[in-house]
């Protein structure tokens, strides 16, 4: 089987790992994967992972970029001569899909967001309804995403889980330190991180010997900042930037917490699970928080913005030893239910059913 990915970039982000993992999987299996990025032709997951990589960015004004981005995207894509395309994100799966009409290449298009939130332009919200009635498949991450869309494009997609590798590291109580964590963009429109911030400054009023990390950058940086210095929190509060290996340092801590508004399927929620770092997260749109927390019960969740409502769920599981060990204990159970290998089984059945 021959497949081609289509993807903005490789770099960090949770839709380019999970890609990743997907596509050194199908080559493991003796599939062959090749990767078409839009916007660079490098990035951190391609060359970890050695993928066949192929890059179509773009050059001009805007709308000789445009004309020349669907142009080069037919061009490579038949010059791979795959037996199916699976594009991520919805501005790629628009530009794939329109790239490859009638080209008779099975398109498949890959939501990796809230449609709800992403895009947040009406326009392109109306752009993508009418596109995504092209694609021939859809692979979505809950049902809760598949719900947005018509029947049928929900009778013509596959419901598949982002895939967790399991971790060389493995969360111990005794080890912990009194810090809460949080792995996640500075993107304040979707990762609401001034909501965790009031709670924590809530929470810290009664358990002054924490602090609360944030591992991650993003645009909304400066505003952060602002708002932990209004929080009087300069001490207490620490953005530490972004790094390789989050999990390396997060799972020395007491408690991972995610504030999102809306996701996918969490990843940094995910990682945070599969080391048994007990867990708490709103209920995001979205609807893959919930889904994981469903599982097994190893995350509790908590409404979407409400402070002392994420406080309290903070002080509840800090405060109680047994209560803590046991959401990680059910946390771990994600190792197995959401293992690389029965994900890529989803996968290989979805894409030899389109294919056929």
């Amino acid at each position: 089987m021959r497949v081609c990915f289509v993807v903005g970039k490789m770099s960090f982000s949770g839709a380019e790992k999970v890609l990743s993992i997907v596509a050194k999987s199908l080559v493991d299996q003796g599939d062959d994967v090749h990767v078409l990025l839009l916007q660079k032709e490098n990035g951190y997951y391609a060359e970890e992972e050695n993928l066949k990589i192929h890059g179509v960015k773009p050059s001009g004004n805007k709308i000789k970029r445009v004309i020349t981005r669907f142009s080069n995207i037919r061009k490579t894509v038949k010059g791979i001569n795959p037996d199916v395309v699976v594009s991520f994100g919805y501005v790629c799966n628009n530009n794939t899909i329109i790239a490859m009409l009638c080209s008779g290449i099975p398109v498949i298009a890959c939501e990796r967001n809230d449609p709800n939130y992403d895009p947040l332009d009406k326009t392109q919200r109306v752009i993508r309804k009418l596109v995504y009635r092209l694609a021939k498949g859809f692979v979505f991450q809950t049902e809760t995403i598949s719900h947005y869309f018509s029947k049928k494009i929900q009778q013509k997609a596959a419901i598949i889980p982002n895939p967790i590798e399991k971790s060389n590291y493995t969360w111990s109580d005794k080890e912990s330190n009194n810090v809460i964590v949080t792995v996640a963009r500075l993107d304040e429109y979707q990762k609401n991180l001034t909501s965790l911030f009031e709670a924590f400054s809530i929470f810290h009023s009664s358990h002054s010997n924490y602090q609360l990390e944030v591992y991650g950058d993003g645009p909304d940086r400066t505003l952060l900042e602002r708002k932990i210095s209004e929080l009087n929190m300069t001490e207490n509060i620490i953005l530490k930037g972004r790094v390789n290996n989050p999990t390396s340092q997060i799972v020395h801590a007491k408690l991972f917490v995610l504030s999102s508004v809306f996701e996918g399927m969490p990843n940094a929620l995910m990682e945070a699970m599969s080391v048994g770092l007990p867990c708490i997260s709103t209920d995001c749109g979205g609807g893959g928080a919930a889904a994981l927390a469903a599982y097994d019960g190893g995350c509790i969740l908590v409404p979407v913005g409400d402070a002392v409502s994420l406080s309290n769920a903070m002080s509840s599981v800090v405060d109680d030893n047994n209560y803590r060990n046991e959401i990680s204990e059910h946390a771990s159970k994600i190792n197995e239910r959401l293992a690389v290998e029965e994900i890529i089984k989803l996968w290989r059945a979805y894409l030899k059913k389109i294919i056929q």
